[in-house]
């Protein structure tokens, strides 16, 4: 099943490109370090539940995905 494209991290994503931009990281190392961990974070949920984190996750959609990337650029774009 298909997740929502936006949920309740996104903002979240948003938060962590304005905050990444006021560090003074650039656009595309905003964007690299966003894509880097929507592929890392499958292993990084993973590790948590295999922790015995009560958290349950169901993997995002591909939606989701591309969302919290737009999400962590407009946050990006916000701060200037």
């Amino acid at each position: 099943m298909e997740k929502q494209p936006i949920d309740s991290y996104t903002v979240i994503h948003a938060l962590y490109g304005f905050l990444a931009h006021k560090s003074g990281l650039t656009d595309a190392e905003i964007l690299a370090l966003a894509v880097l961990y929507e592929i890392l974070e499958p292993a990084i949920i993973d590790q948590m539940r295999q922790g015995r984190n009560p958290l349950k996750w169901n993997h995002e959609g591909r939606g989701n995905i591309a969302v919290d990337i737009l999400a962590a650029w407009l946050g990006a774009r916000l701060a200037r």
